[in-house]
């Protein structure tokens, strides 16, 4: 005999189809070894849909690494109406059918503000399904992008209008094309709310400088990684017209004194300058920046030096990126920190999916 507070009770709403796509997966992991680490908090079996007081939990962040078949999760990305990010890393298969057939059917990748993939293979179709899938698009990592080109970062910039963050790890097969000055002369153009630019690998001139520095005026922070065509002349550009910049790395370009120099008689509010594996610049202009700049953090990769005050602090920083939420650079801290991301990359490869559900 059923309870009247029972009967009273309305019943349960159907689960929906963002809740259908998560079980989906849930028996998957069952059947396939590599999605056994799956964990999706909140959700059990026993319960067809969230309980009463979890009804408004959604799915934010999907992270995949290391995994095989990438079209299992079209179900899971189509009815996730609340997504906010999506990384991939090391995950075989092509995904430019992925979000192709996502930008096609309407999926619920609009609310997606944050992109990051490593080690994909991804080219310019999925930057355009990207672009017209995602257009509140603010945060955009694209690391060792082989197989993408200046067309599909157009199609960003046109699009994307909100981007905030930009990293850009370009290397390109012999003999195809790559992301080059135009792609950053897109993106310059078209996105004014750009805090943070990552080029690395990517050739970029004055003239794609030029357009940062005019239509980007809340420019922060700046990396510029692993290309010949930044130079001293470059670098007294960057300290002559990007007055808002607060912190700037250079990597592997053939910079010397003389681009140390001008840094120093520029950059109205730097606050740190990070040189790695410029062989060009010695000790003698570091510390003359330091003279110049006493506010200003400088750190070099000769001994891993950094200047602070009137002492001098040994630390191994990591080769890194412009410091910002997600992607900065490294902040001291050598050994722990080493040992730390040693850690890290061992507990991640216990974990293939991670879902994170928030109320």
């Amino acid at each position: 005999m059923p309870l009247l507070s029972n009967l009273l009770l309305p019943p349960p709403p159907p689960p929906s189809s963002s809740h259908e796509a998560l079980f989906r997966l849930l028996r998957i992991r069952r059947r396939r070894s590599p999605f056994r680490h799956l964990q999706l908090p909140f959700f059990t079996r026993s319960h067809p849909q969230a309980p009463p007081h979890h009804h408004r939990h959604r799915l934010e962040r999907l992270c995949i690494k290391d995994l095989h078949n990438a079209r299992l999760f079209i179900p899971l990305l189509a009815a996730a109406k609340s997504l906010k990010a999506l990384i991939v890393c090391r995950s075989s298969g092509n995904w430019d059918p992925l979000l192709e057939s996502l930008q096609q059917g309407g999926g619920g990748t609009r609310s997606v503000t944050n992109i990051q993939t490593e080690n994909v293979q991804m080219g310019d179709p999925g930057l355009v399904a990207i672009a017209a899938a995602c257009p509140d698009l603010e945060i955009l990592y694209l690391s060792r992008a082989s197989d993408c080109t200046d067309d599909g970062v157009s199609a960003i910039a046109n699009s994307c209008r909100k981007l905030r963050k930009l990293h850009i790890d370009a290397w390109c097969r012999v003999g195809s094309r790559t992301i080059g000055d135009d792609g950053v002369l897109s993106i310059a153009t078209r996105c004014a709310n750009l805090q943070e630019v990552v080029l690395m690998g990517i050739p970029a001139s004055v003239g794609s400088f030029n357009v940062l520095a005019s239509d980007c005026p809340v420019l922060e922070r700046m990396a510029i990684c692993n290309t010949d065509t930044v130079g001293d002349s470059e670098l007294a550009f960057i300290a002559a017209k990007f007055t808002a910049l607060r912190k700037l790395c250079i990597k592997n370009c053939p910079i010397s004194d003389t681009g140390v120099k001008s840094v120093g008689e520029g950059c109205p509010s730097l606050v740190k300058m990070k040189v790695k594996r410029c062989r060009g610049v010695t000790q003698a202009s570091v510390s003359q920046l330091k003279l110049q700049r006493c506010s200003v953090v400088v750190s070099i990769d000769a001994g891993s030096m950094i200047f602070e005050g009137e002492g001098t602090a040994m630390a191994e920083e990591e080769p890194g990126t412009a410091g910002g939420d997600g992607g900065g650079g490294a902040e001291g801290g050598g050994g722990e920190r080493t040992q730390g991301r040693r850690n890290n990359r061992r507990r991640s490869t216990s974990t293939n999916v991670v879902c994170s559900v928030t109320q």
